[in-house]
């Protein structure tokens, strides 16, 4: 996470999560646009979205409750986490207190201002319909689940597909007091497809802008991390490229499938 901006978690276990993933991303197919929820129409979720949502929400608290072990928080920050290690311990499943009480709302938290970290949010992205450029994302954490295209049956070759591209961090050179900035992108699909394993999937957690001011973030050396999914990582940026795929891609190639899920929590820096 330190040296590349990234980390790449295995899941192995328990399977309801690894199945919620794979059942959102199986949702991410099914998509007539680059993104659910969609910005310029209504929308409602259903059981396999509210799953994804549910696991990668678990996956993003536990993940941030680790970085930041035995590091000060902010009082309120710190609060939340241990709520919501209190509700796991209390109730395995976030089910129990996302969704409503039936786990049939369109909204995952019922009051948002309340919520420990009522203002997460979660999309699904297939990008035969659209593309990401070059940005950081905002909140603590940023947790991604995906599928790639099988390149086998598909007949094509990485460098022409579009990928999720981390951007290597920044580096401090003690002896000369300076920092390098590598100018280097990293392929996460191509890892993602060297690391997978059938009884288990893989996520990517990138570190969000709310985090760099955190004593945890200064302490390992960590940075928010600059991601784009574009053929190439450098391109030019495309205008409205939430209702278009990467220009530089061929139709004929198979497009790959995400599920994202942004931790945010908004605290009192003075508490």
């Amino acid at each position: 996470l330190g040296e590349r901006g990234y980390a790449v978690i295995n899941i192995d276990r328990p399977s309801h999560i690894i199945n919620a993933i794979e059942s959102g991303l199986d949702e991410a197919a099914t998509l007539d646009g680059f993104r659910f929820p969609p910005i310029d129409k209504d929308f409602s979720y259903n059981d396999a979205k509210r799953r994804a949502f549910c696991s990668l929400f678990e996956i993003g608290v536990a993940t941030f409750s680790a970085l930041t072990h035995g590091t000060s928080l902010p009082k309120s920050l710190r609060n939340a986490v241990q709520t919501c290690e209190r509700k796991q311990r209390e109730s395995p499943s976030p089910r129990a207190s996302l969704f409503g009480t039936n786990f049939d709302s369109d909204e995952p938290f019922s009051q948002p201002s309340l919520d420990p970290f009522g203002h997460s949010f979660f999309n699904l992205f297939s990008y035969e319909n659209g593309m990401l450029n070059s940005h950081i994302d905002r909140g603590l954490v940023t947790v991604i689940a995906a599928r790639m295209p099988d390149t086998s049956s598909c007949q094509s070759q990485w460098k022409q597909s579009a990928a999720l591209w981390v951007k290597a961090s920044s580096t401090n050179d003690d002896s000369t007091n300076t920092t390098q900035t590598a100018d280097c992108w990293w392929n996460m699909d191509q890892e993602l497809q060297q690391q997978q394993h059938k009884s288990s999937c893989n996520v990517i957690v990138l570190l969000g802008q709310d985090s760099e001011s955190l004593p945890f973030a200064n302490l390992y050396n960590l940075h928010a991390a600059e991601h784009s999914v574009r053929v190439d990582p450098k391109g030019t940026f495309i205008s409205r490229s939430h209702f278009r795929p990467d220009p530089s891609m061929p139709t004929d190639v198979c497009s790959r499938l995400s599920a994202a899920f942004i931790l945010r929590h908004n605290f009192d820096e003075n508490a």
